[in-house]
């Protein structure tokens, strides 16, 4: 019995001193835990966000010029000119041309589609593949008439094209014989006034740009003229020079030759500022007449292209027109350099539309 007390006796101390170890060592594996989870998951919770960082900034790099696949090298580009070659409008898309190919590093060649007061050419331009291979010239206010007049069937409208931008803006001029009768625009109205529809003013184009300036200048005036219509401007000079015409209207580039030979003498232009290549010439509103009415030419995709392409050929555009070298020779042909992105071109356009449409609608009606 003694020796059976002493045995559970020792029993119970070692029982007790198992349960004393155990309650020491329990929380060293519980706390270990707990301090990592503490320490690390947060850390580890915050690391995944920073990581996709880099791939999130590809989208802002992807649509400049050095990491867009166009133009391809040697692949042409087209710019479909709806002028005849020789005119305003064909040196223009010429000189262009030969800047885009020098800052695109790829033939950018000129495709002349002239008729229908250029809706022959925006015809072609629309249903061209979009793929910025292929744009045109688009030129105020002649665009205007092709789609706004709807017995010509257009089967377009502005929303059929994509603006690249505006390059160069050309002045009309209202012009009459050195010498003559009249030696300023009171002259000229004063006369229409005392003979309705006697005063002959030529012309290119029915509704053209240079039948517009007359148009909106007789709106203002309230004065009726005579249009006589010529297949081209220089013989819109030569009919005034020998008398067959009381008034001419035609573009800077093509009246300045005689305007320096002192045959004519310019009564006007017809943009918003004093051109610098009739300096002793007034503008329209400057003389009273709140006129403007530049001839602006501008290069449009159709609607659809890449807006990576698009702003590859823009800014390809832009540089051409910030070259020294490049705004004298447009100079060379008295054409203005005016340089507007797709925002601002597109903005001039709607202006421009709006602006224009009463008097295209006035010269539709005189012409039935």
């Amino acid at each position: 019995m003694k020796e059976t007390g002493v045995f559970v006796l020792a029993l119970a101390v070692a029982t007790a001193l198992v349960l004393a170890g155990c309650s020491q060592s329990t929380p060293s594996p519980t706390l270990a835990p707990t301090a990592a989870a503490s320490t690390k998951a947060p850390a580890s919770a915050t690391t995944p966000p920073v990581a996709p960082a880099a791939p999130s900034a590809a989208p802002t790099v992807a649509p400049t010029a050095k990491t867009v696949d166009f133009p391809q090298k040697g692949k042409a580009i087209t710019i479909i000119v709806p002028f005849s070659a020789g005119g305003g409008g064909d040196i223009a898309g010429r000189l262009l041309a030969a800047g885009l190919e020098k800052e695109l590093g790829t033939p950018v060649q000129v495709l002349n589609k002239p008729g229908a007061s250029t809706q022959t050419a925006m015809t072609e331009l629309v249903k061209a593949n979009p793929d910025g291979y292929t744009v045109g010239e688009t030129a105020f206010a002649s665009i205007f008439v092709t789609y706004l007049d709807a017995s010509r069937n257009a089967g377009y409208t502005k929303k059929d094209f994509q603006p690249i931008g505006n390059f160069v803006s050309i002045d009309n001029v209202m012009f009459v014989k050195a010498g003559g009768k009249y030696k300023n625009l009171k002259d000229v109205v004063d006369d229409a006034r005392s003979r309705p529809e006697g005063v002959k003013v030529g012309m290119t184009g029915i509704l053209g740009n240079t039948h517009l300036v007359a148009l909106q200048f007789a709106r203002l005036t309230g004065v009726k003229f005579a249009y006589v219509n010529f297949g081209g401007a220089g013989e819109v000079v030569t009919a005034v020079l020998g008398d067959h015409l009381d008034v001419g209207s035609g573009s800077a580039g093509d009246t300045i030759a005689q305007y320096k030979a002192k045959g004519i003498i310019p009564l006007a232009t017809s943009g918003r500022e004093q051109s610098p290549f009739f300096p002793d010439v007034k503008t329209f509103t400057a003389q009273g007449f709140p006129l403007v009415n530049t001839y602006s030419i501008g290069l449009s995709a159709p609607a659809g292209t890449p807006r990576e392409r698009v702003d590859v050929l823009t800014t390809a555009m832009k540089n051409v027109c910030q070259s020294a070298d490049m705004k004298a020779k447009f100079a060379e042909s008295a054409m203005s350099v005016d340089y507007l992105d797709p925002a601002a071109y597109q903005k001039f356009w709607d202006e421009a539309e709006t602006n224009i449409k009463p008097v295209i609608e006035q010269g539709l009606a005189e012409n039935k």
